[in-house]
């Protein structure tokens, strides 16, 4: 019986193997190939790992085999066949006893099973970008897949090579939504209120927008408030340490913070983001309604999943789902996971495009918060829930509801009772008018006329459904 038996004679089986060896331990390896190595033996040309300028995958895995036989480690040729207690039963009907198992199998790449595709392995074909893309530098290459690994390798690809062409075999890609982080390079130039640019596949661009003022500003008919605020929520960008927000890993940017927020007709007065306590965190507080006043709006998150909280307007309960800061408000469908497409029924207040961590800006980590609507017509105080998860940047009291609306909701709904997951479900309504606009994949098509059509205006709500591929007008 040995001490140890290894399962796999890959990079991990035999590291194992030299430090249970160091314990004086005795060691067994199992392996199904005629030569150790792993998935290391498929790279023809290695020049990433430390120690060696350029070396075989070959050679490499022979220099880790022969350093765990001179630490001691025995070699068994064999296929297992089962797992038990204390030993493993082999295909050619031994069995091999030891007191401690260890499974370091590894894995496989999925290969196309096509003609050439064996002998080319190492020789031109890679199934690691960032092992072998340094082989390819100024080649055109192609990458097959459309899920997440195919597009980042691609995007890696991108930096590397002189053309990077991705095939794929669905109408459209599974990936997730690209993590991207933004640089400024300069302003736009507008022509008879156009906005023409370039735009490279799968590639980020976001522009700010400053809207004409209107020549009459309307008359207010409402209060912004300012909460009582308990707690720390913003960090500036030379002091990026967790705050209250710390559930959800990070805090909120300072510098995006703006003085006031519109939305939908609402206004909104935001934190000063340079003071003590800049969030309130909701702790059962009572806040006096002012006179008059027949709706409140309440610019809000969680930073921990959706939760249902109850607001007390005079002791009468107002249920509320209060949305994850965290979560996108859209998903787009996954056919392959059967996920059927989502928009929350949530109206978006403002769109953080990225957060602070102590160890810098998570690019592209978003925070989104929300407006709420709550009725208290003849009521004198809002008292809110008791949840340290629920945070609240402002309020505002509406005395005249008569003329305040809150923006077009996105809505996105099935065509009819035969949706298929195949099929992709229509986006029927999308607010057309925001202040910070990012475009990725140009138009969003009409997927009622199977792509076709003019395409939508968009606002950055949807901005992570779809991807560009051409040469876009906004």
């Amino acid at each position: 019986m040995y001490d140890v038996l290894i399962i796999g004679a890959g990079p991990a089986g035999l590291s194992a193997a030299v430090y249970l060896k160091r314990a004086m331990l005795s060691v067994a390896i199992i392996e199904k190939q005629p030569l150790s190595g792993g998935q290391i033996l498929t790279s023809y040309n290695i020049e990433n790992y430390l120690g060696f300028t350029q070396i075989s995958g070959t050679e490499l895995a022979e220099k880790f085999k022969k350093h765990a036989e001179a630490a001691g480690a025995c070699f068994i040729f064999g296929e297992v066949l089962k797992i038990n207690k204390n030993s493993v039963e082999l295909h050619n009907g031994k069995t091999i006893s030891a007191k401690a198992i260890i499974i370091a199998s590894g894995a496989s790449h999925r290969h196309l099973g096509i003609k050439g595709e064996k002998e080319f392995i190492g020789k031109g074909i890679s199934y690691c970008a960032t092992c072998d893309g340094a082989f390819f530098a100024d080649k055109s290459v192609a990458v097959i897949g459309g899920g997440d690994a195919a597009l980042e390798n691609a995007l890696y690809l991108s930096n590397i090579c002189k053309r990077v062409t991705l095939i794929h075999r669905r109408k459209r890609l599974r990936a997730a939504e690209i993590l991207a982080d933004e640089s400024i390079i300069g302003d736009a130039d507008f022509n008879k209120n156009k906005l023409t640019f370039d735009i490279e596949p799968y590639q980020v661009k976001s522009f700010k927008l400053n809207l004409k003022k209107p020549e009459k500003k309307g008359r207010e008919s409402f209060k912004k408030l300012k909460p009582e605020f308990n707690a720390k929520g913003f960090t500036a960008d030379s002091n990026m340490r967790h705050v209250i927000l710390q559930g959800g890993g990070c805090s909120l940017p300072a510098e995006l913070c703006p003085a006031s927020l519109t939305v939908g007709g609402i206004t909104f007065r935001m934190p000063d983001a340079n003071e003590s306590f800049d969030v309130c965190v909701a702790r059962n507080q009572s806040i006096e309604i002012p006179k008059g006043t027949t709706k409140m709006y309440i610019l809000a998150a969680s930073t921990l999943g959706d939760r249902e909280e109850t607001f007390y307007v005079d002791g009468k309960e107002k249920p509320l789902t209060i949305f994850s800061f965290k979560e996108p408000i859209g998903r787009w469908d996954m056919a392959g996971l059967n996920q059927t497409a989502l928009v929350k029924n949530a109206s978006l207040g403002i769109e953080f495009t990225h957060t602070h961590h102590p160890e810098g800006n998570i690019a592209n980590g978003k925070a989104y918060f929300f407006v709420y609507e709550i009725d208290v017509r003849n009521s004198e105080t809002l008292t809110l829930p008791e949840d340290n998860r629920i945070i609240i940047l402002a309020i505002t009291a509406v005395r005249k509801f008569s003329n305040t609306t809150l923006a077009t909701q996105i809505t996105d709904k099935t065509p009819n009772t035969k949706y298929r997951f195949d099929d992709i479900p229509p986006i029927d309504k999308i607010i057309d008018k925001a202040d910070f606009i990012t475009i990725r994949a140009g138009k969003i098509q009409d997927q009622k006329n199977g792509g076709k059509g003019k395409g939508f205006k968009r606002d950055n709500i949807v901005t992570n459904i779809i991807r560009s591929y051409t040469k876009s007008e906004w």
